[in-house]
């Protein structure tokens, strides 16, 4: 759709812990899978990362085009650009909070909703973005029991650039990024605009969409971030961001519904101290983000996270790295005035027990002045046999707290519980191939019954499963400067009553093909199967 890029907007699929860009040297990779930084190939648990590289050359726009193609991973989206969408991990939902998403640290759910506003992620101040599978709260505390999305954006640096597209639907788009840097102080200002007229958001089936009026979206996003070093082992750095969109959208019966729109604005602020010398690393943060929404049908709603917290890191050895932490986070859904606090303390740690042999733990507790407190963990075990060959093994247990839109309903038959989830996985890699199980076990589900607007909350009796397999391949052909990748995913997710969860697929297959024979010129495809 878009005309300012050669090169098809195609996803080069990954295997684990590996990235996309097969001109990426892995030991330069460092990632915060942990909460701490760490060498990419010392990660046990499954992870993809989406490098700037990717997100610029397959043109992407919004957080799920990114993130289509790997494997385990889906994306259900009401309509086109803007439209509200979530993001699966093997089967557990985004919006159903199983999925923390973040940005630069920070989490993205709204606390007065359900989920993160995943339509509204746009990608062109992002740096890198990181996809951890499988239940990640003993590190990252509630809402990870599935996975985390931890989207980093640009650093400080010397850039200027200005992109501006058009496409179909009388799409455009604009963004700037402009920022320098010294030894002392560095900035990054990031500009980005993106409207289209859009088409309808519901037809009926096998009708064309020319027949009913377009459902538009328009998204203005502004950020800025800056650094300074004080000493070359003290530094402080700011993040401020504001979001502002606008969305058109149908009823549920109505595809020529336009009086119907919402209005989201996000605003974030973040200062953090940051501490590195020798062998020790340190940071203190403060950050806070408020989300508004508001309907034509007159619904509004207010939410507010904030938080202050501290980590302090170790390395002992040449490789082994020791990560405590601790934070306080405040929910709160301000117009109906309901809020919670959540305190949490965790240990990370990752040593080579061997040269070859990796062990990745964590265990965190977290207190809530709402719900019950939990201890949750995580232990992976990663043997690299030879460079092409290896094997890892990890387990670990979540946490989802119901959210205080969940916890507010006056139908509500009886208060509610957090989940807890219990998940593994297995993955064998050899020349460019590996192969996943997983399996994972939900208990007290937070279940959706009845109808908007008398939509009430039950923990669901009995356990939810998840299991399945996930096969990756990919291969680089140097004769012709060809890269392919391939990638499967077998999934069966079922509730307590033994039947397969709706909107989740069975099956999804990818093949992508990139061909690079010609200078400045990235010829690519693509074919996706669910």
């Amino acid at each position: 759709m878009k005309l300012s890029k050669i090169s098809a907007a195609i996803l080069a699929a990954t295997l684990s812990q590996t990235v996309f860009a097969d001109t990426t040297n892995l030991d330069d990779i460092v990632v915060s899978a942990n909460n701490m930084s760490q060498n990419i190939q010392s990660v046990t648990s499954q992870m993809n990362v989406i490098t700037r590289e990717d997100i610029e050359q397959k043109n992407y726009q919004i957080l799920g085009d990114a993130l289509k193609s790997l494997p385990g991973v889906n994306v259900k989206s009401t309509g086109g650009l803007g439209k509200s969408s979530s993001i699966f991990i093997r089967g557990a939902s985004s919006s159903d909070r199983q999925v923390l998403i973040l940005i630069d640290g920070i989490e993205q759910t709204d606390p007065a909703g359900i989920g993160a506003n995943v339509a509204n992620m746009l990608l062109s101040n992002v740096e890198r973005i990181e996809v951890l599978k499988g239940p990640q709260s003993g590190v990252w505390g509630a809402n990870a029991s599935a996975g985390v999305i931890n989207i980093i954006t640009i650093k400080g640096q010397k850039i200027a650039n200005i992109n501006v597209e058009m496409g179909s639907n009388n799409t455009k788009k604009l963004a700037t990024t402009l920022g320098a840097s010294n030894d002392q102080f560095d900035f990054v200002i990031n500009l980005e605009d993106i409207s289209t007229d859009g088409f309808t958001a519901i037809k009926p089936y096998d009708s064309s969409e020319s027949k009913y009026e377009d459902d538009g979206f328009n998204q203005t996003d502004i950020s800025f971030k800056m650094g300074m070093n004080i000493t070359p082992a003290h530094r402080i750095e700011t993040l401020i961001k504001n979001l502002s969109a606008s969305n058109e959208y149908d009823s549920g019966t109505n595809p020529d519904a336009n009086t119907l729109t919402n209005d989201t604005e996000i605003t974030t602020r973040q200062l953090q101290y940051l501490y590195n010398q020798d062998k020790i690393n340190g940071r203190i943060y403060i950050n806070e983000q408020v989300l508004n929404s508001s309907y034509s049908s007159g619904y509004k709603s207010e939410g507010l996270i904030d938080g202050i917290g501290g980590q302090l890191g170790y390395q002992y050895g040449e490789q082994n790295l020791l990560n405590a932490s601790i934070e306080k986070k405040h929910s709160r859904d301000v117009l109906n005035d309901r809020e919670y606090t959540n305190t949490g303390y965790a240990i990370a740690n990752n040593h080579f027990i061997t040269p070859s042999l990796i062990l990745n733990t964590a265990l965190r507790y977290d207190e809530y002045d709402k719900f019950d407190n939990a201890t949750t963990g995580k232990i992976g075990l990663k043997n690299q046999f030879t460079d092409q060959i290896f094997i890892t093994a990890n387990y670990g247990t979540g946490y989802n707290a119901p959210s205080l839109y969940q916890v507010s309903q006056p139908a509500n038959p009886s208060e509610l519980k957090p989940e807890s989830v219990e998940g593994y996985e297995f993955t064998l890699g050899a020349y460019g191939a590996e192969i996943t199980y997983f399996n994972s076990e939900t208990e007290d589900l937070l279940d959706s019954q009845g109808f908007w607007p008398n939509t009430y909350y039950v923990n669901a009796d009995g356990k939810t499963t998840t299991e399945g397999w996930e096969l990756s391949y990919q291969k680089a052909v140097d004769a012709i400067d060809t890269h392919f990748s391939a990638n499967a995913t077998w999934l069966t997710a079922k509730n307590v009553n033994n039947k397969l969860k709706a909107y989740i697929p069975q099956q999804q297959a990818s093949l992508i093909i990139d061909n690079y024979s010609f200078n400045n010129l990235h010829l690519g495809l693509e074919t996706r199967y669910t």
